[in-house]
């Protein structure tokens, strides 16, 4: 699995990235939203949140784990649009 073949909001709009970035994504939802919309379509697929939405000392940030996957979902900000900028990464554990 790719972090491609998670579930986007509607309204998704490819970010520039690298491809070690994993999925970037603008998207018009705020914060708290989009993590309201990944735990939703992610607990109906069996993922487990490993870690709180974090936001003390980093960047906005949840971790979920399936099937020796991790999955992070980071919230890097706003672009010139105010759209919400969203990280996907999915690893090997």
């Amino acid at each position: 699995m790719v972090a491609a073949d998670l579930p986007l909001p509607n309204d998704a709009e490819p970010a520039a990235s690298q491809p070690e970035e994993g999925c970037v994504f603008t998207s018009s939802q705020i914060e708290p939203q989009l993590f309201d919309f990944y735990t939703q379509r992610l607990q109906e697929n069996g993922w487990r949140r490993q870690a709180p939405t974090e936001a003390t000392l980093t960047l906005p940030h949840q971790v979920w784990r399936k099937h020796g996957l991790e999955l992070r979902i980071g919230i890097r900000g706003t672009d010139e649009q105010d759209r919400t900028i969203v990280q996907l990464q999915v690893e090997m554990e």
